[in-house]
């Protein structure tokens, strides 16, 4: 049965252009079938072949060969069926094959492996132990490229695209946080992948629960013993980027605590979907707040280690679109934030700048909201832009 499916692999590897993974690939088969052969002699295996597989599978996906990740996959599955038929493995094979299927827009066979309610997909959670930890960061690499192909396909408007990846990313990221918390809960690369899983309920609109993941991955940062100064600067500095360091440079992203920034996006709109069910204003108003917070936090580290740093710029602009809204009106504090974000753009990118334009044409606004209209006149005359004279 194993020739069978390896033979199956070389056929497909036959059309691929990628060299690379056809070695993989036959180095996966070779391990599962020297791997048996050392056992049933005596000797220790030489790799876990399952894993083998599945981390050649996730190499075809990364390089664009989806056909080769198929013959992968597949194997894999015969393998979990034969060698674990009661764990995790077979149920994990089945996500990454139906989102393998799916890619190659073979929904019949991503629905039959999937189940009509999902019922191929479920595990066990408590079957998820630390051999499964390799395993983790293959998911990550699999749910950050679906996660950028997902964010992609919403610009194009490319809907069954979108759905395609958006169901990968929710599910692989899912997984991989939940491998990691049942295995390894204390880990910083638990609490990363948590806090990444909580970005993707993020996007996909799932504010709540992605509230309540991103609250567990800073429960787990705030567990971790304080061995290493560059992950505690007061707290708030531990919830760092799900998936990069701290970069302070020439990229275009700049300086970026993306967990925070977005664990404060998500009590911003949470509480805009709370106003929009009719929910207590109450509650709402302390999302608002919330969100508030974590941001000032976050200004005052910036301003503190990296002043002048052009995200500071954006976490102003945002500070000011939360103190702008109809949700607080604080129309003082908004311009007062409109006008650091304008200074900080305009350092770094000059008078032109795009974002210089936009914070330009947001204080403009929020001073003819406050009646001071000839300075507005000024600020659109000197930056070359138009704002809305009033709130509707």
């Amino acid at each position: 049965m194993r020739a069978g499916v390896a033979e199956q692999a070389r056929g497909r590897f036959h059309n691929s252009a990628h060299c690379v993974l056809r070695c993989r690939a036959v180095v996966a088969v070779l391990l599962v079938t020297v791997g048996g052969a050392a056992a049933s002699a005596g000797a220790a295996p030489l790799a876990d072949p399952w894993l083998s597989y599945v981390d050649a599978a996730v190499e075809a996906r990364d390089a664009d060969a989806p056909l080769a990740a198929e013959a992968l996959l597949e194997a894999a599955y015969e393998l979990a069926k034969e060698s674990d038929p009661k764990g995790a493995r077979p149920a994990i094979t089945r996500l990454l094959l139906t989102a393998t299927y799916a890619a190659l827009d073979q929904m019949d066979k991503a629905r039959s492996m999937a189940g009509t309610t999902g019922e191929g997909l479920r595990l066990d959670v408590n079957q998820l132990d630390e051999s499964l930890l390799p395993l983790a960061g293959s998911l990550a690499k699999v749910s950050e490229k679906a996660f950028t192909r997902w964010k992609k396909f919403n610009q194009e408007k490319a809907r069954d695209q979108a759905g395609t990846s958006r169901w990968e990313t929710i599910n692989t990221a899912k997984l991989e946080a939940a491998i990691r918390q049942h295995a390894a809960p204390g880990a910083i690369a638990t609490a990363r992948a948590v806090q990444f899983y909580a970005r993707v309920l993020l996007f996909s609109g799932q504010t709540k629960d992605s509230l309540e993941k991103f609250a567990e991955g800073v429960k787990i940062y705030q567990g971790i013993e304080q061995s290493s100064q560059a992950l505690v600067r007061g707290g708030e500095l531990l919830a760092l980027s799900p998936r990069k360091d701290v970069v302070v440079g020439d990229d275009d992203s700049g300086l970026m605590y993306d967990a925070d920034w977005d664990r404060a996006l998500a009590y911003l709109w949470n509480g805009e979907d709370l106003l929009e069910k009719k929910e207590t204003a109450e509650e709402a108003n302390n999302n608002f707040h919330s969100a508030e917070a974590i941001f000032k936090s976050l200004v005052s580290q910036i301003e503190r280690y990296w002043p002048g740093d052009k995200t500071l710029g954006s976490l102003y602009e945002w500070l000011g679109t939360l103190y702008d809204s109809d949700h607080l009106n604080l129309l003082a504090e908004g311009e007062a934030a409109y006008r650091h974000s304008l200074s900080v753009f305009a350092s770094n990118e000059g008078p032109e700048g795009e974002r210089v334009r936009s914070s330009a044409k947001a204080l403009a606004a929020i001073l003819r909201q406050e009646a001071k209209t000839d300075e507005a006149a000024a600020i659109e005359a000197r930056y070359g832009v138009t704002s809305t004279s009033a709130k509707k």
